[in-house]
């Protein structure tokens, strides 16, 4: 399963044909979450939608002395994770999903890709992943508090946002990528509940950046000195926001239009394919009638002759009734020949017996 090792102090595991890659070189190489400076203690980060743990390492190496836990509920990305982190051990692995409610979740593939899984409740009370909310969450690992808390778990943040979100309360840092284009009004929700519990917000990235106090500070990463990360209040931010989800919006509009033309090119070459598959076949079945049609003249032509054979052997069998005929009339005439040759002979026999009579006479 695991093909590719890029070195990094320990070996960082990614799978081919995925999108690990382009995680690695966001997360580790680029410093996606290096938007941010601390100034004092770390003791515990959160890391909801750990992916194969590459946010959780960075984490590890920014605060090497924070107690880190990695959610993650897909389950190849889980088994990653565990080798990725293996050489971390203040990073703890959990194999669940932070959910609306204390249940059963399952992995929903809503066609956006590997990153894109969604977690829903699963249809059965048995099987499926540990969901469970953030309340009961504080509970299991026996928290009080959250110093930097990273979610990124594709949309589900507009249900966690939503209702009972006083876990928030004791949350000092928030890293969240917002997913408006998976869900709508996820951006309002979520800045709902925020309020003017952070009062201190940047972006970067793709990720919006909330603290509770000036412990927290924007910061420059290497790579991209050039872009400063704005310190804006909510409403600047939520504009900034909208635009980029109208834009996201056009994209995905052009990229509907796109698809559909891509659909109807499909679907017209289809037709183009089944119309060339049929005029084969017409080709092939005009082929055979033309063949049967010269069989029915063959045919036609063979019947005329038997016709004409049977005509001939009546013919023939006449004719050897009639050879019949002249043979016993030969028979006949031979028979009669020898006949006439006899009564000739008689007659000539009567002839002599009259004579031999008439001497006879004359002598007495």
């Amino acid at each position: 399963m695991i093909i590719q090792h890029y070195q990094d102090e320990n070996d960082i595991f990614l799978r081919e044909n995925t999108s690990d890659f382009d995680i690695y070189q966001q997360l580790l190489l680029k410093n996606e979450y290096g938007y941010f400076d601390v100034e004092g203690s770390v003791n515990t980060i959160v890391d909801l939608g750990a992916n194969i743990g590459l946010a959780s390492i960075y984490f590890a190496k920014k605060f090497p002395k924070a107690h880190i836990i990695a959610v993650e509920p897909d389950e190849e990305n889980y088994k990653t994770l565990l080798m990725n982190i293996a050489p971390y051990p203040q990073i703890t692995p959990f194999y669940g999903a932070i959910f609306e409610k204390d249940q059963k979740v399952s992995i929903v593939d809503v066609g956006i890709g590997t990153l894109g899984y969604q977690v829903q409740e699963s249809l059965s009370t048995n099987a499926g992943i540990v969901g469970m909310t953030m309340n009961t969450f504080f509970r299991t690992f026996q928290l009080e508090k959250i110093d930097i808390l990273k979610m990124d778990i594709e949309g589900s943040e507009r249900d966690l946002f939503k209702k009972d979100y006083g876990w928030l309360s004791h949350v000092d840092f928030l890293i969240i990528e917002l997913h408006e284009r998976i869900k709508a009004h996820c951006n309002q929700v979520v800045f709902d509940a925020i309020g003017s519990g952070f009062p201190y917000q940047w972006i970067g990235e793709e990720n919006f950046y909330f603290a509770k106090s000036h412990k927290y500070k924007p910061y420059i990463p290497d790579l991209y000195k050039g872009e400063l990360p704005q310190k804006l209040p909510a409403e600047i931010i939520w504009e900034k926001q909208a635009a980029i989800d109208m834009q996201e919006r056009r994209q995905a509009d052009t990229i509907n239009r796109l698809e559909q033309k891509v659909d109807t090119l499909e679907h017209l070459y289809k037709r183009i394919d089944a119309l060339e598959s049929l005029h084969t076949r017409a080709d092939g079945l005009e082929q055979k009638v033309n063949n049967l049609e010269h069989l029915y003249e063959r045919m036609d032509a063979l019947e005329s002759l038997h016709i004409r054979a049977d005509g001939l052997e009546q013919k023939v069998n006449g004719l050897e009734h009639l050879y019949e005929r002249m043979d016993a009339l030969e028979s006949l005439y031979i028979r009669a020949d020898g006949l006439e040759q006899k009564v000739d002979d008689l007659e000539h026999l009567y002839e002599r017996i009259d004579r031999l009579e008439t001497v006879l006479y004359e002598t007495k």
